[in-house]
């Protein structure tokens, strides 16, 4: 019981890092599209 448990602790910290990075990748390219151009004086 114990492997099974650890088995799915590793497989859930895997899969929540793998959503973090997707969600910062895709956090990153909305804010360069979404950034306004800069205003020259």
């Amino acid at each position: 019981m114990r492997l099974v448990g650890a088995v799915l602790a590793e497989q859930t910290d895997e899969w929540a890092e793998g959503r973090r990075y997707l969600g910062l990748d895709v956090l990153a390219r909305s804010r360069m599209s979404l950034a306004p151009p800069p205003n020259p004086r």
